[in-house]
């Protein structure tokens, strides 16, 4: 039997090259796999958060229906406009809409390679205990980004996100502990958190959780769902699913974004436990 793709997308005032990237390189990751016979169709649902009445120019409304509609192509693809309902809600509103045997959650910062969707599917058919996989990151300058995570503390968080580089040096055992950027790049199957730039689930794994938690307006929603997720499936890091991230780096983007990464770290840190250091 063949299954079919669903894939969420959510976007607030997105970079517009950066966007027709990732669409554009989504599409053809989804069509490589139908064309190998992986996948009998897929979908895509943009949420877009972005505050039309406003806009970002004075006086003026910004759509990026147009924008999408052009990248896709012929594919199947709706556009939903909830307002700023937040990351978690938004993925949430389109899992609703659609949800097939499998569904990726992507970021409008990522690129794909070809073959990421084909490395999905087929290791979710060899590993029926795998509800969600995450891949192999790189950066623009082709670094790796970790996106497996250990259980954070209080002091890691603030390291990562707001110390200068010759803290960080210094502290690299404990930074590298956290990243999991200290083990071998094999297949795994007990990651703990999974970033979510990417995220490759099967179905009945989401269902199973219920989406995100909307109490997470922005930051920390993907680290709680992959929580409630490994009390029943595991989470595979799969090397050979491959992808580039633009994106990242929460402390740099302003005191709000900041107040929302704090507020965020508090709540994940009451619902799943405190540990400092």
């Amino acid at each position: 039997m063949v299954d079919s793709l669903s894939i969420s997308l959510v976007i607030y005032y997105p970079d517009e090259k950066l966007l027709q990237q990732t669409l554009q390189t989504l599409f053809a990751a989804a069509a490589k796999a139908t064309s190998a016979g992986l996948l009998d169709g897929f979908f895509l649902t943009v949420v877009d958060n972005s505050e039309h009445s406003f806009g970002v120019e004075q006086g003026k409304e910004r759509t990026y229906t147009p924008l999408i509609y052009s990248a896709w192509g012929d594919g199947d693809v709706g556009v939903l406009t909830p307002g700023n309902v937040g990351y978690g809600a938004g993925h949430n509103r389109a899992i609703h809409s659609r949800c097939e045997a499998f569904h990726l959650v992507i970021n409008p910062d990522v690129t794909l390679h070809e073959d990421a969707i084909i490395e999905c599917i087929k290791y979710l058919q060899q590993h029926p205990q795998v509800g969600l996989i995450t891949p192999l990151c790189q950066r623009l300058d082709g670094s790796q980004e970790f996106l497996c995570k250990a259980y954070p503390s209080v002091w890691v968080l603030l390291l990562r996100g707001f110390a200068p580089s010759f803290v960080k040096r210094y502290f690299h055992q404990s930074l590298s502990a956290y990243d999991l950027s200290n083990q071998s790049n094999d297949n795994r199957h007990d990651v703990l958190i999974a970033s979510g730039c990417f995220m490759f689930f099967r179905r009945q794994a989401l269902q199973d959780v219920h989406g995100f938690c909307e109490s997470f307006f922005l930051y920390f929603e993907d680290f709680d769902l992959s929580m409630r997720l490994t009390k029943n499936w595991q989470i595979a890091y799969v090397p050979a699913v491959r992808i580039v991230h633009y994106g990242g780096h929460s402390a740099k983007k302003g005191l709000r974004h900041i107040r929302l990464f704090v507020h965020s770290s508090m709540l994940f840190f009451k619902r799943h436990g405190w540990r400092f250091w």
